[in-house]
């Protein structure tokens, strides 16, 4: 869901990451390019582990069905699940 909802809103995270691309030290300018490459392809169906690999560094489990992801580029996500 979270990736998902990367993909879909693309635009809105495109001017960060073309940012960090050209301001950014060598790393950030290879994941926002690595995020802007991934984010042409269409929404995920399924999990893919290739791509959890390869963008996201971490996901916190708040009560409540709270999840915050948690990406290696800087972005941040927060979805509401049901317990």
């Amino acid at each position: 869901m979270a990736w998902n909802g990367i993909v879909e809103n693309r635009e809105s995270f495109l001017p960060a990451w073309e940012k960090q691309r050209a301001e950014g030290n060598a790393l950030e300018k290879w994941r926002a390019g690595q995020m802007m490459e991934l984010t042409e392809q269409p929404p995920l169906e399924t999990v893919c582990p290739e791509i959890v690999n390869m963008v996201l560094g971490s996901v916190e489990v708040h009560d409540g069905g709270l999840l915050h992801f948690y990406f290696l580029d800087g972005t941040e996500l927060e979805i509401e699940t049901e317990e």
